[in-house]
């Protein structure tokens, strides 16, 4: 199955390497705008080989078509900011599943798993949907 992984950070990059690992098709990423620092899962990508998409550029054509070209079965999402627009969701195959590192609705946005420290959660985990 053709795999388009959407995330970021320390938490993109495991999620990419745990399904590398367990043999699945990881065909392309897609990361925010790099910033002054690379990100993580975008460095992951690049040193295995895997083209990466900055994801607000999926609004624009030509950088929409690149990801068509992938020809995606399945979109993972793993902390996602950006806001996808439905003809990304509707180009894989098979849709899309998105993991949250927190428990929702509690802590959501961008630093889910620092509130869940910060604000002393006694139980904490991922959702998957």
């Amino acid at each position: 199955m053709r795999i388009v992984l959407f995330g970021q950070a320390a938490f993109g990059r495991d999620v990419f390497e745990a399904l590398r690992a367990a043999g699945e098709e990881v065909v392309g990423v897609s990361t925010p705008r790099q910033a002054s620092r690379p990100d993580p899962l975008f460095e992951a990508a690049s040193i295995a080989g895997v083209p990466a998409i900055d994801t607000p550029a999926l609004r624009q054509d030509g950088p929409f078509e690149q990801f068509l070209a992938l020809k995606p079965d399945l979109l993972v999402l793993s902390l996602v900011t950006d806001i996808l627009r439905r003809r990304v969701l509707d180009a894989a195959t098979h849709g899309a599943i998105q993991y949250h590192p927190s428990l929702l609705p509690q802590h959501r946005g961008r630093t889910p798993m620092n509130w869940s420290i910060i604000s002393g959660a006694e139980r904490t985990g991922l959702t998957v949907f």
